[in-house]
């Protein structure tokens, strides 16, 4: 993606694997401590959305996953910064 111009936000995705292990008050409390609302927003959708995607790119939705997964890495605020989902 670098190589193509865009800079993806991988935070959500470090954020994710960084606190796997660690119990939900404790990353409820670190996402309230956070002041990126849409880091916090992608960090929580992370799972479901990766999960979606997956079951949509396996079955007869796949087209349409290709459509989100094209949105998602060009983005559709048109700036070059996407979230990773």
């Amino acid at each position: 993606m670098n190589e193509l111009g865009y800079t993806p936000e991988v935070a959500p995705a470090v954020l994710y694997f960084l606190t796997e292990r660690l119990g939900d008050k404790d990353i409820s409390d670190l996402r309230r401590a956070i002041p990126r609302k849409d880091l916090v927003e992608a960090w929580k959708d992370l799972d479901s959305n990766a999960h979606s995607l997956a079951k949509r790119l396996s079955g007869k939705e796949a087209a349409h996953a290709f459509a989100d997964l094209a949105i998602a890495v060009v983005g559709s605020s048109g700036d070059d910064s996407v979230f990773l989902r």
